[in-house]
């Protein structure tokens, strides 16, 4: 538990003196939420209209 918050403790201390940092950790958050977003959008993409389910690999999730 020590170690986490001397890690905390230097990371704060590398944001003080650079604050650039946070730009790039918000980019690269927002770069995964949208990594995410588009394999949602592929594993729920429908394959037929009549279909009234969305399929996960081997469920299906009834609408």
């Amino acid at each position: 538990m020590r170690a986490f918050w001397v890690f905390l403790l230097i990371f704060w201390i590398i944001i003080i003196y650079n604050p650039d940092i946070i730009a790039y950790l918000l980019g690269w958050l927002l770069v995964f939420i949208g990594l995410n977003l588009v394999l949602l959008w592929v594993f729920t993409k429908k394959k037929n209209s009549e279909d009234n389910y969305v399929k996960f690999w081997n469920y299906k999730i009834f609408r």
